[in-house]
């Protein structure tokens, strides 16, 4: 304590209360005092950190024995700490301190490293309280906004899990007196050293059990330290990303966005992130402008879950899943019965057009002679299914580092036999994608995934157009549809003479386009199983506050 120019902990004390009522120009008065009288900045937060300890032990514990080294004046002060702070504001105190003594120690300037802690620490006693953030969540009664087509759960007050049994302490949060959360969503621990995580949130605020949280999701997607306001169609999403993790107010949702805005630009003045996400048009020097499905990348892991389930809920999904696998085994006797009968018709036909090429040989001259014309070749089975094409180019994709320092993309593009990735500069200190080639320029850079292990799908019947045409409009599909030329016939034999007049094939096609604002393996509801339909491409376009994925392709279909 003579090292650090003290004669008792009265000053510490004074440094912590003022910090903590957010008297920041007193706290940073009192460091510097105590910096000039010889204390080394480092064993200033140590020392604040022991007292906030303590202050938790006592609140937690109030008949525990007092420790020696506190003297009777800092213990009735504690007392009156452990009264008046919750138990969320003092362990964010203890991170937010500790974080602060390895900055300060890790810093060339350790006397500013110690006054941005204590900044930062002032700054987090305005955090509302759980019971607070839930009571506005539950006030706004809009914190569903849709990515794509898929809502997701936004506006979650979140919290450090104490203990590694994440979804008990999150239901005893939520049924502590003040919060009455309906539902918990959970981000367990990684190797790296991440705490588990549990947010809370209320049903009145539109959400619901099986809901995927939009925070939560982005957070696993993007590492690192971030923020980001996101514009969605029903307001904006605001997440706050620290040391990867959801700091507790780091996940709200605006319906007016200049308060979006000010929210975004008040955690950039703290500093600290890796990278910011904004919207183009708000003109914010270095921030991203990707749009959030591609940041999502439609993940959709962390989702909501309910805190109580009551007996009629468990009555009711007992009752779903006996009906479910009723429904599975009749669908599975009713697919195995269609494959066996078209197994079966197959095999007739190709009996009957044996059977009628040998009597055409036992016939006399003038029939044996007709040109016999080759079978058309069935184009569409040596192609894969439609979804199978969908999930190569998903996964290829989800190989690609979308988010890059000081590039933005420009176009996303996938066949059956590669995905293609472009990037152009936006400015600033940027290192090269990795495994992208840069162009000579350095304004661009492109990156190639090859699609492998995609197989043809074999035999398949055709369906009519009418069939095609009726899903097409009950459907509302977002593009067109078009009747495109027939394939050319078979060429004759190199050595044929004669009249080469071949019957028109059995089979005609259409062309599709679809424009979509969801990604397009979220749309196996138009052809995931309509037989004929062929992919040649998808394409990723980007138009400021929208983007839009465009699927091409061809239906084949038997010939009226």
């Amino acid at each position: 304590r003579d090292m650090l120019g003290l004669s008792d902990k009265g000053e510490i004390v004074d440094l912590f209360e003022r910090t903590m009522k957010g008297e920041i120009a007193e706290a940073l008065d009192l460091l510097r005092g105590l910096y000039r009288a010889g204390a080394d900045p480092a064993d200033v937060l140590i020392e604040v950190a022991e007292f906030c300890h303590f202050v938790t032990r006592v609140k937690i514990a109030p008949d525990a024995p007092d420790d020696a080294a506190i003297g009777e004046a800092e213990r009735a002060r504690a007392r009156d700490f452990a009264g008046k702070l919750s138990m969320g504001a003092l362990t964010r105190a203890w991170a937010i301190l500790i974080k602060g003594v390895d900055d300060v120690k890790d810093s060339p300037r350790p006397l500013a490293s110690a006054e941005m802690a204590l900044i930062r620490l002032a700054y987090a006693t305005d955090l509302p309280s759980p019971e607070d953030a839930l009571r506005k969540l539950a006030e706004a009664a809009d914190g569903a906004p849709t990515v794509g087509r898929r809502p997701y759960a936004s506006g979650l007050y979140w919290e450090n899990s104490p203990s590694g049994r994440i979804s008990q302490a999150a239901k005893e949060a939520a049924r502590q007196p003040g919060h009455q959360a309906d539902f918990y969503a959970v981000r367990v621990g990684n190797k790296a050293g991440r705490v588990p995580q549990f947010g809370l949130s209320h049903a009145a605020a539109e959400h619901s059990a099986g809901m995927p949280a939009l925070a939560a999701c982005l957070a696993n997607q993007q590492p690192g330290s971030w923020v980001g306001a996101f514009r969605l169609r029903e307001g904006t999403a605001v997440v706050v990303v620290r040391d990867d993790l959801i700091v507790p107010d780091g996940d709200q949702f605006f319906l007016d966005e200049t308060e979006a805005r000010d929210r975004l630009l008040q955690e950039m003045a703290l500093g600290g992130f890796q990278r910011v996400y904004a919207p183009e048009s708000w003109g914010i020097p270095g921030a991203d402008s990707m749009p959030i499905s591609l940041l999502l990348n439609d993940r959709v892991d962390i989702r909501l879950r309910p805190v109580a389930m009551s007996r009629r809920t468990l009555t009711y999904i007992g009752s779903a899943l006996f009906f479910l696998l009723i429904l599975l085994g009749a669908g599975w006797y009713v697919q195995q019965q269609n494959e066996k009968e078209e197994a079966e018709r197959l095999a007739r036909l190709q009996a009957f057009e044996q059977a009628k090429l040998q009597a055409q040989q036992m016939l006399p001259g003038s029939l044996s002679d007709q040109v016999q014309y080759p079978i058309p070749e069935r184009t569409w089975e040596k192609h894969p299914r439609p979804m199978d094409v969908i999930a190569a180019c998903r996964v290829a994709l989800s190989q690609v580092p979308l988010a890059v320092v000081g590039w933005n993309v420009s176009s996303v593009s996938c066949d059956q036999s590669a995905l293609s990735v472009a990037w152009t500069r936006s400015g600033g200190f940027a290192a090269v994608p990795p495994n992208a080639v840069v162009g000579d320029t350095g304004l661009s850079a492109t990156l190639s995934v090859p699609i492998s292990n995609l197989s043809p799908r074999g035999s398949e019947a055709l369906p009519d157009p009418d069939e095609t045409t009726a899903r097409y409009l009950r459907q509302d599909w977002p593009g067109t549809i078009a009747r495109v030329p027939d394939e050319p016939p078979p060429p004759p034999p190199p050595d044929f003479t004669g009249t080469w007049d071949p019957p028109p094939i059995p089979w005609v096609k259409r062309s599709f386009n679809l424009v979509t604002p969801a990604l397009p393996w979220t749309l196996p509801l138009f052809f995931g199983d309509l037989p004929g339909v062929v992919i040649t491409s998808l394409a990723y376009a980007s138009s400021g506050a929208s983007d839009t994925w465009t699927i091409d392709g061809e239906i084949y279909e038997n010939r009226r």
